[in-house]
C-alpha cells in the first residue's frame, strides 16, 4: 500500500512539473512588478511565479520548522512526565498496604 502511494505521490508530482513547464514555456511575456515604493526589472511571467513559489516554500519550511520543534519539546516534557509517574507506579506497586487497624 505504501509503494502505490509513493507511486501515486510521484506521478502527481510529475504532472504539476509538467504543467509548470507548460505555463511556463507559454508565458514567455516579460513584466516588471510594481510595489508602492520600488519597481523590479523585467523578467517573465513564468520566472516570477517560479521565484514566488521558491519564497513560499522556504516560508513554509520555515514556519513548519518552528512548529516541529515546540512538538518535539511538547513531547519531551510528556516523556518526562510518564516517566516519573512510571517510577512513582513502580514504587506505590513495591510498598506495602499497612493495616489501619
Amino acid at each position: 500500500m505504501r509503494f502505490l502511494i509513493k507511486i501515486l505521490v510521484l506521478l502527481l508530482c510529475l504532472l504539476i512539473l509538467f504543467v509548470g513547464v507548460l505555463f511556463a514555456i507559454n508565458n514567455t511575456d516579460k513584466i516588471a512588478l510594481d510595489f508602492v515604493f520600488f519597481k523590479t526589472f523585467e523578467l517573465s511571467i513564468g520566472m516570477w511565479l517560479v521565484i514566488a513559489m521558491a519564497i513560499g516554500g522556504v516560508i513554509g519550511f520555515l514556519l513548519n520548522s518552528v512548529a516541529l520543534i515546540a512538538l518535539k519539546a511538547r513531547l519531551k516534557r510528556a516523556r518526562k512526565k510518564s516517566e516519573s509517574a512510571d517510577k512513582e507506579l513502580a514504587v506505590l506497586r513495591t510498598a506495602t498496604v499497612k493495616d489501619p487497624s
